[in-house]
């Protein structure tokens, strides 16, 4: 009887926007949490008993007196947390940075002010504490208990000449207060000499420290010193790889580091290191477990590229986290044999292999936790804008006073993009009540970085002779329609167009359709917009690939072309629709169904921009949205339903 090779696992382990993992075992059980930056709720709580499969309990910070995002600024937020287990009571500590933008030269900056919150039932998510905050200000906050029930805060911080460095004082608990002054535990010696994501851990009598070296970017890194005195050092910093860098030395083809072989002084650091690797890059943000069988493992943050041709595009999933097993050698942890890592894991890890392809059928309920199902806001609530009794069987969002590209409480719930091949679909039955308001579908980035197409209302067009028109206060973005710059409200029709425009008492509105885009070229969004000349439900479908993302509609509505006047002189994408299945011919995906109509694409690479006032730490969600205008919300719901995200996972995941 032949016996079965083994298999790889796939990595990332959790795909899509899971950045800065940190990692306990109780038991059999695995508890995973990772940052979530603007999102609400904050620190998914992810369990598993095979490192693998993962799956979402809650989230740690679920209630305003945990966390409050109101003005969070695109890509400010929770920063990577600490999960640790202490004599049955579970702790996370970790801050919120709301603004980094300054007024001006003399505006001094609001650092973040570190917390934790505990719980002795893990499984209840909605059980943890309200805060308790610490006297110190900083990012990447963790706790230490050592054996003699002493308490450690270690926090990176800027103090003095360091651009950003770990330290560590005594806390009391109960308190948070600090028992002594900061000590220094470690400065960058690598890139940008910024050392940060501090994890101490004890184990056969060493005092271990992990940090996460050269920034989060292609310098990422992750380093390890130990001490035999205490968590306040002096620290003896692992052997390093030298100018090589975490090089592969694997001379035999053993899958070994030769240098660690015995014969020669073993090399640590950096731990992990995968510089311009074509697959994996800025690994770092490291924490460490071990596993019921005394084995060892990894998890950390890294992202894959995206490549275009030749050129390597940052990925739009954002930074994931990725697993590597861990070997214990002369007092030191080796991660992944010092191979680079990749998406598949070793083989010999006996660890399950996740399938290719999957599907998320985002249902609802009415008694069901939405958050508990992936579900996010973009920032803190400041109320409940969404109904799951409404329609019985979907969710009905009503729309708050605030444009969605406000750094406010939007009314958006967003779903993590979770690989780069994938189909969304949506159902959308929306009648807006007055000219401007809109519900639709996204795919989001950043408020400076995303796409929708959007049901929004028109004024009824009449038959009088005369023609007015209510003024509008012009919104700050620049819109364009049919190639010619718009100033005008949406909703409000442009000069020289058929038929009076007037208010309809509440009667409801005609229907348009908006595709709004950023421009490639500049900071500015376009739209392209096609009259919707039909009532009921809308079936609006993203179809995503590494490089692009296409939006399609249907199958009901007949959909004119575009509305325009003029040829287009500005680059904008918009063009007649055609009705026929060949609308999608020329997309990189499987055709669309022939009652679905192509209406527009965009580059992914268009979502990633490394402008200085973008986001480029978090990732791509896909979700849904509706606002008002005019300073008010809604007076209808957007009622959507038949969600649902069908993804292939390429190569390692």
């Amino acid at each position: 009887m032949s016996m079965s090779a083994p298999i790889s696992y796939r990595n990332p382990i959790l795909p899509g926007f899971n950045p800065d993992p940190s990692i306990i075992r109780v038991g059999p059980d695995y508890f995973l949490i990772t940052s979530t930056f603007e999102y609400f709720p904050g620190i998914p709580l992810y369990h598993s008993t095979d490192l693998i499969n993962w799956t979402l309990l809650g989230h740690v910070l679920s209630r305003p007196s945990q966390l409050d995002l109101r003005a969070c600024e695109p890509g400010m937020g929770v920063f990577a947390p600490t999960i640790r287990h202490h004599k049955g009571r579970f702790y996370v500590t970790v801050c919120a940075f709301h603004r980094k933008s300054r007024a001006n030269g003399m505006d001094p900056m609001i650092g973040p002010r570190g917390f934790y919150v505990s719980t002795t039932d893990i499984w209840d998510t909605k059980s943890w504490s309200d805060p308790t905050y610490y006297d110190v200000l900083g990012i990447d906050q963790d706790l230490f208990f050592d054996t003699d029930d002493r308490v450690y805060l270690s926090v990176s911080t800027w103090i003095g000449d360091n651009p950003g460095s770990p330290y560590i004082t005594e806390i009391d608990l109960d308190s948070g207060r600090s028992l002594g002054p900061l000590t220094l535990l470690r400065r960058g010696e690598v890139g940008n000499k910024i050392s940060e994501g501090s994890h101490i851990f004890k184990k056969d009598g060493w005092y271990y420290l992990l940090t996460a070296e050269g920034g989060t970017e292609v310098e990422h890194q992750e380093w390890v010193c130990r001490s035999k005195t205490g968590p306040f050092g002096p620290w003896e910093v692992g052997p390093t790889a030298g100018a090589s860098k975490g090089a592969n030395h694997d001379n035999n083809g053993d899958g070994d580091d030769d240098r660690n072989a015995g014969k020669d002084p073993i090399v640590v650091n950096p731990m992990v290191y995968n510089g311009n690797h074509p697959s994996v890059r800025q690994t770092g943000h490291m924490d460490l477990v071990e596993g019921p069988d005394g084995r060892w493992w990894a998890v950390f943050l890294a992202v894959r590229p995206v490549w275009d041709g030749d050129e390597p595009l940052l990925s739009q999933l954002g930074r994931e986290t990725f697993l590597a097993p861990v070997e214990w050698r002369d007092g030191w942890p080796i991660v992944n044999r010092r191979q680079p890592i990749s998406l598949d894991g070793p083989a010999d890890a006996g660890l399950p292999r996740t399938s290719e392809r999957y599907t998320m059928d985002l249902s609802f309920k009415p008694d069901m936790d939405i958050h508990s199902a992936g579900w996010y806001h973009l920032r803190t609530p400041l109320k409940r804008e969404y109904s799951l009794t409404h329609s019985p069987g979907h969710i009905a969002l009503f729309g708050g006073p605030y444009d969605i590209r406000v750094d406010e409480s939007v009314t958006m719930l967003l779903q993590k993009q979770t690989s780069f091949r994938g189909t969304w679909d949506v159902q959308l039955d929306y009648t807006p009540e007055r000219a401007g308001e809109e519900a639709g579908t996204t795919v989001w980035w950043s408020k400076w970085c995303f796409a929708s197409v959007g049901i929004r209302g028109v004024k009824r067009k009449h038959t009088h002779k005369h023609k007015h028109t209510r003024q509008h206060p012009k919104r700050p973005e620049t819109e364009t329609m049919g190639g010619q710059i718009r100033t005008g409200e949406p909703g409000e029709r442009e000069e020289g167009e058929e038929g009076e425009e007037e208010e309809d008492g509440g009667k409801g509105e005609e229907r348009e359709v908006v595709f709004r885009y950023p421009d490639p070229e500049g900071d500015e969004f376009k739209e392209t917009i096609h009259p919707l000349d039909t009532t009921g439900t809308v079936r609006i479908r993203i179809l995503a690939t590494p490089l692009q993302y296409t939006f399609f509609i249907g199958p009901s509505p007949t959909l004119s072309t575009p509305t325009s006047s003029a040829p287009s002189t500005s680059g904008s994408t918009s063009k007649p629709m055609s009705t026929s299945p060949s609308a999608s011919s020329s997309s990189p995906h499987a055709p669309a169904p022939a009652s679905l109509h192509e209406i527009g694409s965009i580059p992914s690479r268009s979502l990633v921009r490394t402008r200085a006032f973008d986001s480029i730490f978090t990732g791509t969600h896909l979700g849904i949205y509706a606002m008002g205008t005019e300073n008010q919300g809604c007076r209808s719901a957007a009622v959507f339903g038949g969600i649902k995200w069908e993804g292939v996972r390429a190569g390692g995941g």
